[in-house]
């Protein structure tokens, strides 16, 4: 039968002449691959529905059988973000954070904030609100704990202590205090300002998490942790991440 779902578009690869194999990011069926064929013909508006980054409404056909993806039968365009495509540095921000949500979604399963986080990030993305650096430490951040590794700095990951907090465990994802650092590997250096902006990202709602201050030396010091963390995390290594470096370079 038809299914209906509502998704931004995370991977476009083309297939056949005019067909496409879509990675989309769904509320109802969370990351799933859909084909979209015919694109020449622009057919039920699926050549803008197909667009990366693009937020559409989809009517959808899967047959029984398991293993098959979704073949779109038609969409409707909800929002384009049509203001990231206008630039080559937000378009390589946004193909990161597509990269970040394949990696942080599962297939099948209904998503639990993924998407909201995502729409949020290309909205303001594509609106100039806040620097795109900052939002993507707030995204690295917000999307990993989504997919259950939220950081903990709230003690030390070796005593349990709760005070002289001054690093991080990439591996371990907690606070290590100063006495015990030399017994763990792969810490960064953390201070108080960082852990109180780390929790607040962590425990804020999604509408919220982008409204707290910090100067601008803070912001850059906490990317170079959140994609440190997000790597280790996810044990991958972000081809994307590169390239998006190289633009902003």
């Amino acid at each position: 039968g038809l299914d209906e779902a509502s998704g931004v578009v995370l991977k476009s690869v083309k297939y056949g002449d005019n067909g496409r194999i879509n990675t989309i990011l769904t509320q109802e069926f969370g990351k799933i691959s859909a084909s979209a064929a015919s694109l020449r013909n622009n057919k039920n508006g699926l050549v803008a529905s197909s667009q990366p980054f693009s937020y559409s409404k989809f009517i959808m056909f899967k047959s029984d059988r398991e293993s098959s993806i979704y073949r779109i039968n038609e969409c409707e365009l909800i929002n384009s973000f049509e203001e990231i495509r206008e630039s080559f540095e937000k378009v390589a921000y946004a193909s990161y954070f597509a990269d970040i949500a394949i990696r942080c979604s599962n297939e099948n399963m209904s998503d639990d904030g993924l998407l909201k986080l995502l729409l949020n990030t290309l909205y303001l993305l594509s609106c100039d609100r806040y620097s795109c650096i900052k939002i993507k430490t707030v995204f690295e951040i917000k999307a990993i704990s989504i997919f259950g590794y939220a950081p903990n700095l709230n003690e030390c990951i070796v005593c349990r202590k709760t005070d002289k907090l001054k690093y991080f465990s990439l591996y371990g994802g907690m606070a290590v205090c100063e006495d015990c650092v030399k017994s763990v590997s792969d810490c960064i250096e953390i201070n108080d300002t960082i852990i109180k902006i780390i929790n607040y990202i962590v425990m804020s709602d999604i509408k919220k998490i982008f409204s707290f201050t910090a100067s601008d030396e803070i912001i850059l010091y906490l990317s170079k942790i959140s994609e440190l963390f997000i790597e280790k995390k996810l044990e991958h290594s972000f081809k994307t991440l590169d390239y998006l470096k190289k633009v902003v370079e």
